[in-house]
């Protein structure tokens, strides 16, 4: 079941703490990661904040496959994206997957301490099964980026299409973090049209509207399940609902 345009979500998600200004080094961004995780986790407010998506995804019938997207790089997506993967799974005998399609810069498998490799990247180039590129976590299923391979080129294959379609049948649930979508043409977007929905992340007061813009115009708003509007304390911008 897709959204309409008026039943599109916002999400505030107020600042957690300060951001370190200077560029940071893999490991030290993933240590930043950690550190932003286990405080989101630990925050009512954020989990207060991020509930009503939660739900949103939760009620759609047969579950499937989501993307969560956002239009440029540092909106805070991968976080957003494994907060509502790690809440999601918090339901019993519920089955959910959190998937790491962002493979030039993967994290995801360091945040929870699981090979990088095999992954999405290998999965895609048929060169392992899904289930073998999947590592349990507690309650949660991961899959790694796997290999920077081909990326992102591969996203318009029909294996992407079809590897998206397989995860929604296999999992309750799926959330696939992507890659910024402006940065990577029209290839990103197309595994939010093969997934049953999107959420986007949106930094306030950082992202341009133009980009913002830019990335909604390269997928299909109807399937845009929730916004969530990372450090901010307000409720969605007239100019973002006007996109939406």
């Amino acid at each position: 079941m897709r959204p309409s345009k008026e039943e599109t979500m916002a999400v505030p998600i107020p600042p957690q703490g300060e951001e370190t200004a200077s560029p940071a080094t893999t490991k030290t961004r993933t240590h930043q990661y950690e550190d932003q995780l286990s405080d989101l986790l630990a925050s009512r407010v954020v989990r207060q904040a991020l509930q009503p998506v939660v739900e949103r995804i939760g009620a759609v019938p047969g579950g499937g496959a989501f993307c969560v997207a956002s239009a440029e790089s540092d909106e805070g997506r991968t976080l957003v994206a494994t907060t509502l993967a790690l809440m999601l799974s918090e339901k019993r005998d519920r089955n959910v997957l959190l998937v790491d399609a962002h493979t030039q810069e993967a994290c995801i498998h360091r945040l929870f301490d699981v090979p990088g490799s095999p992954g999405f990247t290998d999965c895609l180039l048929a060169e392992r099964f899904l289930r073998d590129a999947v590592s349990s976590v507690g309650r949660l299923s991961v899959m790694p980026a796997g290999r920077d391979d081909g990326w992102p080129r591969l996203f318009r294959t029909g294996a992407a299409k079809r590897l998206v379609e397989e995860i929604g049948k296999t999992y309750d649930l799926a959330l696939i973090d992507l890659p910024p979508l402006t940065s990577t043409s029209a290839d990103a977007a197309a595994l939010c049209d093969s997934a049953d929905g999107t959420v986007m992340v949106v930094r306030a007061n950082a992202t341009k509207a133009s980009a913002v813009a830019k990335a909604v115009e390269m997928i299909d708003s109807h399937k845009v399940l929730g916004v969530v509007l990372n450090r901010e304390r307000e409720d969605m911008p007239r100019w973002l609902q006007r996109l939406l």
